[in-house]
């Protein structure tokens, strides 16, 4: 290895020092003491000469970084003794502590040697791999650098070392930040997907060398986030996020894991549970959730849909119990809000036979197993047809003809609900233009519901292809839209008229926007529109006030309690009146019986459609 001549005087070691450069550098003998440093020294680690000189450089090391200096050799092995600090390795030098710790950057993994380092002396060359360890500056602050060596003298036993330092704070910092986002979710501070896997991993390793591991994942989805998002904006919905990931780390122990997986869900890694212990946590989960968040200076409530998957054995991935805690999640939550489920036997028997569901629903949907079938629509006080109600049934092979409600989860499992509309819409167009002619073709019109989630930019062009596949005219198709969908479009619509309600948001998200950029353009293609239930954001009824929705429907729901119950009449009494405030028509949906229209009837609602009228002649 290159070494300088074996008795280099003063001089000598001060010129090979100060040839260094731009590269910090300084001369130590074999104890460890510092002879020479050079300028650049001084001005990268802000220390003046006069208070290096004669000093143990080990005073200026981490502690943590001087056992590790030892093992390589660079200062000669032995020299510190190693110690235990809080059940980890640790080494002791002299002059080790004899200054107060200042905070240290934030760990991170070692960084590769320079590509591009500074000249070498040339009176030797580097000799040892580099080091990256912690010196402290001038200010008494810890700084990255890394080090490389020069021995000085030859044999066996160097008679002291150059080292050559690069700073390297700030590349490491960058590095602890990015390193920081992978494993982090930047916005609340939850684990990421990343740091989660490997969490999970490693708590299934540590299980019982017989039978499952005691670990458990709950797979928590936050319903009516999504309002609060649309209605209030997105910087309030952050800030919910937030809360609700403060509020989770709460109630879950410390040992957990609490990750977000994206948009509204978030996981939690449980150790050392059994079948009771993760619904009892995820019980305290819910309770946490369930009381009222105050964010943007708005009183919201939100609850919790949860899954939770419980270990099955040893060699369960990662990946198969994260996807049985999601399944029944989504489980919880076809089956209403605020619900934990367990993935047990009986839940894979049903989410089994919902996959063979789901892909005989696809076969129908690619080989034309669909069906329209059509109800009248009444207007109640002159008990004339007014239009036609278009329904999707499937004929299943074995099943019969099954309605849209028997087979929606199936639907919605196999990706099928934008197709089935598409289908839908297309179909009611052509045959409603072929059963209508003469006097009645421009009395009526044909009635598609949409469902959920649906509204957006990409419905217009679908609604244009159906119509000109079918010849009808867009005055002649209504479209039902969920009362959801109209949550958060304040005026993202246009320019509210003077008296519309102010938004519930400083501003509306994103989709809001596309939302109500499709509720505008089908209404000026002259598209009737109806909502199946005045929606929960206030601002929106400015979206009812200018035109593009034409008529509110009565829930089948409130429809079935009328004459039997006080509170639905009342409920129906409002909705009308309200409707009716706004200069907009209301239809009730599901009559059954004469008692209920009789009461629609007296409470002033304007059409109705159900199994009742079924005997009128649909157009």
């Amino acid at each position: 290895m290159g070494e300088l001549e074996s008795s280099p005087s003063p001089e000598r070691l001060a010129d090979v020092v100060a040839r260094c450069g731009p590269t910090a550098a300084l001369a130590l003998d074999a104890a460890g003491r510092i002879l020479f440093v050079n300028e650049a020294l001084e001005r990268v680690l802000g220390h003046d000469a006069s208070v290096l000189m004669g000093r143990d450089v080990a005073e200026f090391l981490h502690p943590d970084d001087r056992d590790d200096l030892a093992r390589r050799g660079i200062l000669g092995a032995g020299r510190f003794r190693p110690r235990r600090v809080h059940g980890r390795a640790d080494a002791t030098g002299p002059g080790a502590g004899s200054r107060p710790s200042a905070p240290e950057p934030p760990p991170g993994p070692v960084p590769p040697a320079r590509s591009d380092p500074a000249p070498a002396p040339t009176a030797a060359s580097i000799d040892r791999p580099p080091a990256v360890l912690r010196v402290r500056d001038g200010a008494g602050a810890w700084r990255w650098v890394e080090a490389t060596t020069t021995a000085l003298g030859a044999g066996a036993e160097p008679r002291g070392t150059i080292l050559h330092l690069y700073d390297v704070t700030l590349w490491r910092r960058r590095e602890a930040a990015l390193s920081e986002k992978v494993l982090h979710d930047p916005l609340t501070g939850a684990a990421s997907r990343t740091l989660f896997e490997d969490r999970l991993g490693q708590a299934m390793l540590r299980g019982p060398r017989s039978g499952p591991p005691r670990v458990a994942v709950l797979f928590c989805d936050l319903d009516g986030f999504k309002d609060v998002n649309d209605t209030l904006g997105h910087a309030a919905g952050d800030a919910l996020l937030v809360e609700a990931f403060a509020r989770l780390r709460r109630a879950v122990r410390p040992l957990d894991t609490v990750a977000r997986m994206g948009g509204d869900e978030f996981v939690v890694c449980c150790e050392d549970v059994d079948g009771a212990d993760a619904p009892a946590l995820a019980r305290r989960i819910r309770r946490e959730l369930r009381a009222p968040f105050r964010v943007h200076g708005r009183t919201v409530r939100i609850s919790a849909s949860i899954g939770i998957a419980l270990a099955r054995s040893a060699d369960q991935s990662v990946d198969d119990l994260v996807r049985d805690a999601d399944r029944a999640m989504y489980s919880a939550k076809s089956r209403g809000p605020d619900r934990i489920v367990v993935h047990d036997d009986a839940l894979r028997a049903e989410l089994s036979a919902l996959d063979a569901t789901a892909d005989a629903l696809r076969g129908a949907v690619e080989h034309g197993g669909l069906e329209l079938r059509w109800l009248p629509r009444v207007h109640l006080r002159r008990r004339r047809v007014v239009g036609s109600d278009a329904f999707v049934w499937w004929r299943h092979p074995d099943r019969g003809p099954v309605p849209a409600a028997g087979f929606r989860s199936a639907a919605t499992r196999a990706g099928l609900d934008g197709a089935i509309v598409d289908w839908a819409l297309t179909n009611a167009c052509r045959q409603f233009a072929a059963r209508t002619d003469g006097p009645a073709r421009n009395a009526v019109r044909v009635w598609v519901e949409l469902g959920p989630g649906r509204l957006g930019p990409e419905l217009v062009p679908t609604v244009r292809r159906a119509l000109a596949s079918g010849d009808l005219p867009a005055r002649r198709l209504g479209l039902g839209v969920a009362g959801t969908d109209l949550a958060g479009l304040g005026r993202a619509t246009g320019r509210p008229r003077r008296g519309d309600p102010a938004p519930a948001g400083s501003r509306s998200g994103p989709d809001a926007v596309r939302r109500g950029a499709a509720l505008g353009a089908l209404g000026r293609l002259g598209v009737h529109l109806s909502v199946d239930d005045l929606p929960g954001d206030p601002a929106a009824l400015g979206v009812l006030r200018r035109g593009s929705v034409r008529i509110v429907s009565v829930p089948p729901s409130i429809v079935d309690g009328l004459g039997r119950r006080t509170e639905h009449t009342a409920v129906a009494r409002g909705l009308v009146s309200m409707a009716h405030s706004l200069e907009i028509r209301t239809h009730a949906a599901g009559v059954t019986t004469p008692a209920q229209a009789h009461a629609l009837e007296e409470l002033g609602c304007d059409t109705a459609s159900g199994p009742l009228f079924s005997a009128l002649a649909a157009p």
